[in-house]
């Protein structure tokens, strides 16, 4: 399969590529990719924030 038609199919659905016949690496749409980015960024500001709230900055307790 060419590099081209790995892409065009990763844009409509994950790409598990194998080696040796272990699963490897997962091809994504770059959309999705940034829509995953967003939902981790979300996750730990929202951590930050709980941490914050309870009294916690940086690595020591305030």
């Amino acid at each position: 399969m060419t590099p081209n038609k790995f892409s065009d199919i990763a844009r409509k659905e994950p790409v598990i590529v194998e080696k040796t016949g272990r699963k490897n690496i997962v091809l994504i749409a770059f959309e999705e990719y940034e829509r995953l980015i967003r939902i981790e960024d979300a996750y730990w500001a929202e951590k930050a924030a709980g941490a914050e709230a309870a009294g916690y900055e940086g690595s020591t307790e305030s």
